[in-house]
């Protein structure tokens, strides 16, 4: 279940960091966020993947922990990247329908 745990908060971290990057922020906002937000943002990033780390260690010591790290980032990160394509997708396919 732990891992459960550290999968979502690498998750969050991801998304936030993505989220602070003007070009996501446009993409999933729909508006400009502020500076302050934007660190904000990529502070909570930080935190959650430092998180995520804390998670495996604790789960799995540090002879096994960052490995698991290593893959929840790796599990992590596709899932995000796979969430920022998708509507693109869907965007492409609703403009090529329309001609």
């Amino acid at each position: 279940m732990i891992e459960l745990g550290a999968f979502l908060t690498a998750f969050a971290g991801f998304l936030s960091l993505a989220l602070a990057m003007r070009r996501h922020e446009q993409q999933l906002c729909h508006h400009t966020l502020s500076d302050l937000t934007r660190q904000l943002l990529r502070l909570a990033g930080f935190v959650g993947l430092t998180a995520s780390l804390a998670l495996c260690v604790a789960r799995s010591g540090w002879a096994v922990g960052p490995v698991l790290w290593l893959g929840l980032l790796t599990l992590a990160a596709l899932s995000v990247v796979a969430l920022l394509t998708w509507p693109l997708q869907g965007d492409r396919s609703q403009r090529d329908r329309r001609g």
